[in-house]
């Protein structure tokens, strides 16, 4: 779901920036169907490093990769806890189910809009590169790497490209409703609208720790396991 704090620093690259989104997109396609690494690194070894899946699938390493860092990182551990006890506090009510996933993801989507805010026009080259990957070759791709095949790619990418809707990550009231979404499919309680003012506060903090948080992240690109 933060695709752009994964993606942003290879934007000269269509396939490998798509990589970097896959896990996230599929999740929101099928929440079940995963990539896993031995199987992206098996493709990987098996096939020209310069196939354009094959660059896919380094991507999706360098995802899995990012994620085990970041996560795991001082400053995401602070800031995610931070987040969720204000999340707790702001909702206290028995329908408010998980603060800490809230402030999870609430941090990540953050940060995509931290990048944004800091170097404005990076969304609008975001989506043109993605733009520039075919939705059939995708999803011929993808059924080389899940775990199962899919036939949702040729209209989940249409339809992403079309919404845009990394930007509402930038505005308190439609980062709820992205927020909201998200709880949904995961068959969770919505937030109030009471939350918003937790939103300001929250993303002040993720812009005042936006470095820490993007300098848990190698630039190293993702070794293939052999």
């Amino acid at each position: 779901m933060n695709c752009l704090s994964h993606a942003w620093k290879y934007l000269d690259d269509p396939w490998f920036a798509a990589g970097t989104c896959l896990p996230d997109w599929l999740g929101m396609m099928e929440r079940k169907n995963k990539f896993r690494r031995a199987k992206v690194s098996s493709f990987i070894q098996l096939n020209e490093p310069s196939d354009n899946s094959s660059v896919l699938a380094q991507g999706i390493l360098q995802h899995l990769a990012d994620d085990d860092a970041f996560h795991g990182s001082i400053a995401f551990m602070e800031t995610s806890l931070t987040v969720s006890r204000w999340v707790k506090e702001a909702v206290n009510s028995e329908n408010m189910n998980r603060p800490a996933f809230v402030g999870h993801i609430l941090v990540e989507l953050l940060l995509d809009a931290t990048i944004e805010m800091n170097n404005p026009g990076t969304l609008d080259h975001y989506y043109a590169t993605i733009a520039a990957i075919s939705a059939r070759d995708l999803q011929d791709s993808v059924n080389h790497l899940a775990t199962k095949p899919t036939t949702r790619v040729q209209t989940f990418l249409p339809h992403y490209l079309s919404e845009r809707f990394l930007f509402d990550y930038l505005r308190d009231d439609r980062l709820l409703v992205r927020m909201n979404g998200i709880l949904n499919r995961v068959a969770l309680d919505p937030l109030p609208t009471s939350i918003l003012p937790t939103f300001a506060i929250s993303r002040e903090l993720v812009w005042n720790r936006r470095q820490s948080l993007l300098d848990s992240v190698s630039d190293t690109r993702a070794k293939v396991d052999e």
